[in-house]
């Protein structure tokens, strides 16, 4: 999906939140899939550049295409390299879970490259726009993070529907360094939509 200009407007707006540190290069961004600015003059440029040659802040990306600098690594299966877990401030998912298989992995993941009260910023489809019907592996809906938050003590600090694009947003809190729920747990308690 990529960035557009209120994701990056967003995006610096949680750089302000009260848990992160104060300097811009101190703060650790995990940017799920290897993703592109969607705004003129700097359209399809890789975010990675902007975020670091332009704000200074300290950006991973991982995919597993790995391309454009991006670490490459599969969504679907545990990360446990041990400087990723645990390390970062932010991370991103503009429109990248949707396409993993492996939805309890996917989410696992990210719960553990995260620090405690670390942002997760996700927009990716809504379940309720009928353009992607057919088009997306997984679509969401609220009640998928709301379920998320309360099973994995996240604090719910932003929900919004973007009609235009037909994503959710919903940004969240780790409120505290905690285990994942089972993968039996997470189907059963959180379940996703197929598209």
């Amino acid at each position: 999906m990529g960035m557009h200009r209120s994701d990056l407007k967003y995006l610096e707006e949680c750089f302000k939140d009260e848990d992160m540190p104060k300097e811009l290069s101190a703060i650790r961004l995990c940017e799920l899939g290897n993703q592109r600015i969607r705004i003129k003059p700097v359209y399809s440029k890789i975010s990675k550049i902007y975020l670091t040659a332009i704000m200074g802040i300290n950006h991973i990306s991982i995919d597993i295409n790995g391309n454009d600098g991006t670490l490459q690594y599969d969504l679907a299966e545990p990360i446990i390299n041990g400087h990723l877990l645990n390390s970062f401030h932010i991370l991103t998912n503009y429109g990248t879970s949707e396409h993993i298989k492996n939805q309890y992995q996917c989410f696992s993941n990210m719960h553990y490259l995260c620090k405690k009260n670390a942002l997760f910023i996700h927009s990716v489809p809504w379940e309720g726009d009928p353009k992607w019907e057919n088009d997306k592996d997984y679509v969401y809906t609220f009640d998928f993070f709301r379920n998320l938050a309360n099973n994995c003590h996240y604090k719910i600090m932003k929900e919004e529907i973007c009609h235009r694009r037909g994503n959710c947003h919903v940004t969240m809190k780790k409120m505290e360094d905690n285990i994942f729920p089972s993968e039996k747990f997470f189907n059963q308690t959180i379940p996703t939509y197929n598209g």
